[in-house]
């Protein structure tokens, strides 16, 4: 017989593997359709995706800059990436994210555009982390979010250093991931906020 702590912790584990088997698969339909609207670029082993209305060749431009810093200050990670994560999709949204079950690294169309290339490639080791740790056979579950969300960030503390031995100045940022780590970084606030920067950024032009 289950205890009264059980019990009381089995409604919300039933309502999330419920959420679980239902949101996702139409989730994933509806960015199957998104991605399918999508004009395509080829740079070497990697397609560069474009939303309509909101990044264009010169956004794929600053995309396969960021790739090309990631091979010239990173040999090794290059490889990873191109292994582990060949399609990138810019579009309007609250910042960069890896849709697992599509094997793309979102890429925030307005950071694109403002670039430089070193701060698009570190949201793309970030994301290529996310994807190596899938891939890996890492769930994207609750019970891990945070320790696959501070692995992430460390990952990109290690790329600064790179980028730092190739006369890159990102001790401020550098600072910045550090004082994430003193911290939890997945709470509910943050996720919160981050669902409402996304809705925001889809609302502009009437995207949703």
């Amino acid at each position: 017989m289950r205890s009264k702590r059980d019990r009381a912790s089995f409604g919300p584990r039933l309502l999330y593997a419920l959420q679980m088997a239902v949101v996702p698969p139409l989730r994933d339909d509806e960015r199957r359709d998104e991605v399918r609207k999508a004009k395509s670029y080829t740079f070497g082993d990697f397609t560069i995706l474009c939303e309509p209305g909101a990044a264009n060749r010169a956004s794929v431009s600053r995309v396969a800059e960021a790739l090309g810093l990631i091979h010239d200050v990173h040999p090794r990670l290059f490889r990873r990436i191109r292994h582990d994560l060949t399609h990138f999709y810019i579009r309007r949204g609250a910042g960069a994210q890896y849709w697992s079950r599509l094997r793309i690294c979102v890429l925030e169309a307005g950071r694109v555009a403002r670039g430089p290339a070193h701060e698009i490639a570190l949201d793309i080791v970030h994301e290529a982390m996310h994807a190596r740790l899938i891939n890996a056979g890492v769930s994207w579950v609750p019970a891990s979010f945070e320790r696959v969300e501070r692995r992430c960030v460390k990952e990109q503390i290690s790329f600064c250093k790179r980028l730092s031995e190739h006369g890159y100045s990102v001790g401020e940022r550098v600072s910045w991931y550090e004082q994430r780590l003193e911290q939890p970084i997945v709470t509910r606030t943050a996720l919160r906020a981050r669902r409402l920067r996304e809705r925001d950024a889809r609302k502009a032009d009437g995207l949703d």
